[in-house]
């Protein structure tokens, strides 16, 4: 008869966070495995420290020497050469107690030993605590709460996968950051996300440290990031946008829009008491909004909506965000106006409905940043030449950086290539013609001072602001 292959989760590092049926696991078994770094001995792999004194004194212990520097092909003949370690004991009818830190299933080592195992042998898995949860509550920070969702999501997967997680704008938790700290806070950056992100390293042990994500320049190994979801609120977001809906298997999707976004209008094909006004034709009504440069959020196939369109496209500078919508609010897109709007509504929107922004936006996910859509305060002065200077960028060309005043972190920390290039970025709060071959834009550095009564309408002294500087 086989042994049975337990694996037994350590939690983060803490002894104290081991729970009582790990430890009973590991007091009788008489055969354990784990996996350490070859950097290290067998003896001080964390997982075989976390067990301690727990094990057995004539215990056979399985040590599985991992070089994580390598190549996953490599590894992959690791964990194979370690596991018929274990599958030999388990043949012989000996029950192995396999040990990881966090819980085995969250991104663990366990993983590769089950892919192998489980198939021909009896398995029980004691849980743990991951590090994620160690992480929250070293930090206070709340991923999640009621209809909120959060991710985690490792740094590995690409700048893509990040800007996903965070345009959605609920709790994010980033692993596996160590050579990936700059890229990490790049597209946080851009997604309006790092400014109150942690960075927790070592969680739940003695060498626990917690400190802001913006100003961490390096990344143990055992570290990751935490960032808290959005409010509503802080999300930006178009006004008036017409919700479009064109049949009932969307309407609960078109309701909630109507509900979260600003002055939102509902159009409907079909009877509903929910809707502002019921339309006939979708081409004909898509056009009208879009040439009236009302917002448009189509809970429809993207493409019903850009075909209905394709032939009303004229200046991109001064046509609405337009995005698709699926009927059970799972994604949202982005397809007109990325960064006028379209990008900000999509996160903002499947904040709402609880589902992921499609942001497809090269510069969002390639940069970090977008020159054409610069943190707020920030102002492009001549549009027109970002075209050129984007696609030099995204090309992996050098840019000049000329900075006259302000503090251009954002574009620093961002995945631009600076030095000496054919085109320049030049940062300055004067009212100056570039030359050619030069993006300008204009930093938050100026700051009027205007005297009112109390009560006075934000609104209205703007208008009276700009009036007079015009």
């Amino acid at each position: 008869m086989s042994g049975t292959l337990i694996g037994v989760s350590l939690g983060p590092g803490d002894p104290d966070l081991i729970t009582p049926a790990a430890i009973t696991v590991i007091k009788s078994a008489n055969v354990i495995a784990h996996m350490h770094a070859t950097t290290r001995a067998p003896a001080e792999g964390m997982a075989r420290t976390m067990a301690g004194d727990w094990v057995q004194a004539n215990a056979n212990e399985i040590a599985i020497a991992v070089d994580m520097s390598a190549p996953l092909s490599d590894r992959r003949q690791t964990y194979q050469a370690g596991v018929k370690k274990i599958e030999a004991e388990l043949c012989k009818g000996n029950d192995v107690a396999f040990l990881c830190e966090g819980d085995g299933l969250v991104y663990g080592s366990l993983i590769h030993v089950l892919e192998r195992l489980s198939p021909d042998f009896s398995v029980r898995i004691i849980a743990g605590i991951s590090s994620v949860q160690a992480a929250t509550a070293a930090t206070g920070l709340a991923l999640a709460s009621d209809d909120t969702p959060y991710s985690v999501v490792p740094a590995t997967a690409g700048a893509p996968a990040l800007a996903s997680a965070f345009a959605g704008g609920g709790g994010v938790a980033v692993i596996k950051i160590a050579k990936r700290l700059n890229d990490l806070k790049s597209v946080a950056a851009a997604n309006g996300r790092l400014a109150a992100a942690k960075l927790v390293s070592f969680a739940s042990t003695p060498q626990q440290k917690v400190e802001p994500l913006s100003e961490a320049e390096s990344a143990p190994y055992f570290s990751l990031a935490l960032f808290p979801p959005l409010s509503q609120r802080e999300i930006p977001v178009a006004k008036n946008a017409a919700v479009v809906v064109l049949n009932r298997a969307g309407l609960d999707v078109a309701k909630t829009l109507k509900k979260k976004l600003p002055g939102a209008e509902l159009f409907a094909r079909f009877d509903a008491d929910a809707a502002d006004q019921r339309f006939e034709h979708t081409g004909e009504l898509l056009r009208k909004l879009f040439k009236a440069g009302q917002p448009i959020v189509a809970v429809a196939s993207a493409a019903i909506v850009v075909r209905s369109l394709s032939g009303a496209l004229s200046d991109k500078t001064i046509e609405p965000p337009v995005i698709a919508v699926s009927a059970d609010g799972a994604h949202s897109v982005p397809l007109l106006g990325g960064h006028r709007g379209a990008n900000d509504l999509a996160r903002f929107s499947a904040r709402a409905l609880g589902g992921q922004a499609a942001i497809t936006t090269a510069s969002d996910g390639v940069l970090g940043v977008a020159l054409d859509a610069p943190p707020a305060g920030w102002h492009l002065a001549n549009p027109e030449a970002h075209k050129d200077i984007a696609s030099e960028i995204l090309n992996g060309n050098a840019l000049r950086l000329e900075v006259e005043a302000g503090s251009p972190e954002w574009l620093t920390d961002s995945a631009i290539v600076f030095g000496e290039g054919d085109f320049t970025l030049h940062v300055s709060p004067l009212d100056i013609s570039p030359p050619e071959k030069t993006l300008l834009l204009h930093p938050p550095v100026l700051a009027l001072g205007v005297g009112c009564e109390r009560g006075c309408d934000g609104d209205e002294l703007h208008a009276l602001a700009m009036k007079t500087l015009t």
